[in-house]
Order: structure tokens, then sequence, then C-alpha cells
């Protein structure tokens, strides 16, 4: 706690300014520009503190994402299919604020991935999931990853889960990375 992982988030996606530093999107810098625009061009994140529309369903939570998407022909179908590829097809209809923390959190993990990103930012992504859910978010994200060619940067005190998940580990002490590698040399380190 403390060391500056979600102060990090926070100026990558715009939500806090930058003290110093530049941030950049594909080669492009994008530190000038405010969380709607950075999110057009592909940031997506998901909060510390669930961040879900608790009155609306699952469904319709990652329909505002998806809605939001120009150019997009059909959001219902594409809300569909992450649903489906997040593994909550069974709770499309069910609204947020009745569903179990762990559930909700795979909601946010959905509307994040409706907006179509290049980057996705993960806080804290395994908090509030059982077992199976956690392993079954890392199969996703090495997934997305491996397939989808998307960028994921996750923040998580689950070091199973960040061992078994990411291919590259970067270690914060209050701000300052003090180990930086693969799960093997992280964990040698």
């Amino acid at each position: 706690n403390g060391a500056g992982k979600t102060t990090l988030f926070n100026v990558i996606t715009g939500h806090q300014a930058a003290n110093s530093g530049d941030v950049r999107l594909l080669g492009r810098s994008v530190s000038r520009y405010g969380v709607h625009r950075r999110a057009q061009l592909g940031l997506s994140r998901t909060f510390q503190k669930l961040e879900a529309f608790n009155s609306l369903s699952a469904r319709d939570n990652v329909l505002v994402a998806a809605e939001m998407q120009s150019g997009l022909r059909n959001p219902g179908k594409l809300t569909d299919e992450i649903l489906a590829r997040v593994g909550l097809s069974n709770v499309a209809e069910i609204t947020v604020g009745t569903l179990p923390t762990g559930t909700a959190r795979l909601v946010e993990l959905a509307r994040a991935l409706a907006a179509r990103p290049r980057a996705l930012l993960l806080d804290e992504a395994s908090s509030g999931l059982t077992e199976e859910e956690t392993n079954a978010v890392g199969d996703l994200l090495k997934q997305l990853v491996a397939e989808d060619g998307l960028a994921v940067l996750l923040v998580e005190h689950d070091m199973s889960f960040v061992m078994n998940t990411c291919s590259q580990i970067h270690v914060l002490d209050f701000g300052q990375i003090i180990a930086a590698g693969s799960p093997k040399e992280v964990q040698a380190d």
C-alpha cells in the first residue's frame, strides 16, 4: 500500500496530472489529452474500488461501453460476445448491485473490454474473486494478449495470480521500481 500503483494508473489514464514525464500510447504522446480522448485512442481500465452501474444489469453495464464505440454497427452483438468470453452470459440480465463482488468485478472487466482497448489497465483485478474465478481471469488475460495483441498492465497483490499470469513484472516501492523482469527473475531478486 502506498507504493504509487493506483496513482500511476490515474496518470496514465488522465485522471491525475503527471508531475513530469510523458504518457505514450502506440508511440504517440497522449499526455495532453483528457480521460475521454485517451479512452477513444485505446486506453481502458478497471478500478481498485469497484466502479459499476449497480442499478443496471450486467449486460447494460457492458452495453454502455460498447455503444460508445464509433463505427460499431451492432453494439449488442459485441456486448454478448464479451459477456460470453468473460463467462457472464448466465448473469447478463441480473442487476449488478445484487451480484457477488467477484462477479461484479468481472462485469467491470467486461465493460473495459467493450471499449475495444489497445491497452487494458487492471487495478486489483482479482479482488473479491474466488480462486477459480482468478484462474479464469488469468487465462483470459493471457488469451487476450496472445490472440488479440492486447497490452495488459496489472496492479495486483495476489502474487500467485501475478506469477502465473504476467510475462513481465515491475515491483514498486513508494513510486520507485525496485525489481523488474520475468516472474522467475523477480522471484530470485
